[in-house]
């Protein structure tokens, strides 16, 4: 228990912590002594010297002039915990730039996996890649037999900028076959994909390529106007250049395609050659 003693009217308040310089113990605590005192209990003087010690046990003038004032209603004895509550002290966290990272997250490594075929699912294995990461390191790799890449040490999580060496396949050919499901790339002129990590992606090499020209009445190229192309079961969007053109890229296997530009009413079913 710490005693604290509390003078009234215009006298000071005298507080005096744990060890400090006094303590009171005992069943019957030294304000209720303090109080027996006042009320005349003959042996309430007693009690009260056994109730109160200061630090230094051999000062004895000291504890008696202590247990006087007490004793008389000079100071008043009242009890608090021996071990006050501390309040928990507010965490301060050091201000991160929003543009940066926090440095004290550590973010598990993630993942990414990319498969290459041509548009009738041919495997591609051995062709080359770029893969900036999204930390911006590069890697350069190559895809193994089954036409497949993967990293699981990614360090962390974002877009993939992938960069694909040119398709060496025979072309000459028209597939059979439907083309296979996957983001689309032209396998003639390959371009930078942006890739997200934690997927695998199937990437199909398309050489099918369509061009589009929007003319007004007078035979004059609209331009920029925005434009959706279904073909091959996928839908790809964009806007005509300053000619009016728009490219689409599709399989071979691609028999027609429906354009829609979005700011005219109507769509135009077009027929493939290419």
């Amino acid at each position: 228990m710490t005693a604290v003693f509390l003078r009234d009217g215009p006298c000071t308040t005298i507080l005096v912590r744990s060890r400090d310089v006094i303590r009171h113990g005992g069943q019957l605590g030294a304000a209720a002594t303090a109080a027996r005192i006042r009320d005349g209990d003959p042996d309430g003087y007693q009690r009260l010297l056994s109730s109160v010690r200061v630090a230094n046990e051999d000062d004895d003038t000291a504890h008696m002039r202590l247990v006087e004032k007490i004793a008389t209603g000079a100071l008043v004895l009242v009890k608090l915990d021996e071990h006050p509550r501390v309040l928990d002290r507010p965490t301060i966290q050091p201000l991160i730039p929003r543009d940066k990272p926090d440095p004290r997250v550590i973010e598990a490594p993630t993942w990414i996996s990319i498969e290459v075929v041509a548009e009738d699912g041919v495997r591609i294995p051995g062709l080359g890649l770029r893969v900036e990461l999204p930390d911006g390191s590069d890697r350069f790799q190559r895809l193994d037999d089954d036409s497949r890449w993967r990293a699981d040490d990614i360090p962390t999580r974002g877009m993939c900028l992938v960069q694909l060496d040119k398709i060496a396949v025979d072309w000459t050919t028209r597939p059979v076959a439907p083309a296979v499901e996957g983001t689309w790339f032209d396998a003639l002129a390959p371009e930078t994909l942006r890739l997200s990590t934690a997927r695998h992606h199937r990437l199909v090499a398309v050489a099918g390529h369509t061009e589009i020209q929007l003319l007004d009445a007078t035979e004059n190229p609209v331009r920029h106007a925005k434009c959706s192309v279904a073909v091959g079961g996928q839908e790809v969007s964009g806007s005509t250049d300053e000619e009016g053109l728009f490219s689409v890229k599709h399989p071979r296997a691609a028999k027609q395609c429906v354009v829609t530009f979005v700011d005219y009413d109507g769509s135009a079913v077009l027929g493939l050659d290419r």
